[in-house]
């Protein structure tokens, strides 16, 4: 997966999973929340969410479903949706509070990548303060004293 698809997808996720916690927390099953949040949803999670949909419309498991959305998208947040909502299924752990979780965890993943991405910018954006700005200063600030001495020795 190319670097470009997977910043989409991690950038999708964190309100994909929110969406699916609201609409497990207003009522409806997993199957049914999956369902709406793929209909009303556009994006490459969205996408491969219906996929796994229409497979489990046709007798697969839901397990096997899962495993097969990481194999289609192979990110970390993706493997982690799919852990949770395993583990949530199988041992009964209440599955709202978990994606909740889950969302904030991505929010908070995905801020520390922009952050990093922000202070690696920082470094590039000096190279012009340098090489431009810096110079044209000092000449503004040396340009009148050389001209006052060479006033001096006329």
């Amino acid at each position: 997966m190319s670097k470009q698809k997977q910043s989409q997808v991690d950038a999708e996720l964190p309100d994909l999973v929110e969406l699916l916690a609201a609409a497990i927390l207003s009522g409806f099953s997993l199957y049914s929340a999956i369902e709406r949040i793929s209909q009303r949803a556009s994006g490459t999670v969205s996408e491969n969410l219906a996929l796994m949909l229409r497979r489990l419309e046709l007798g697969s498991r839901f397990d096997q479903e899962l495993s097969a959305l990481c194999d289609r998208q192979p990110t970390p947040g993706i493997r982690e949706l799919a852990n949770k909502l395993s583990i949530a299924l199988a041992r009964g752990t209440p599955l709202a509070s978990a994606l909740v979780a889950l969302s904030e965890t991505l929010r908070i993943k995905q801020a520390n990548v922009v952050l990093a991405k922000a202070g690696s910018n920082e470094t590039k954006m000096l190279i012009p303060l340098v090489t431009l700005v810096l110079p044209t200063t000092v000449i503004f600030a040396i340009y009148p004293s050389v001209q006052f001495l060479n006033v001096g020795f006329n």
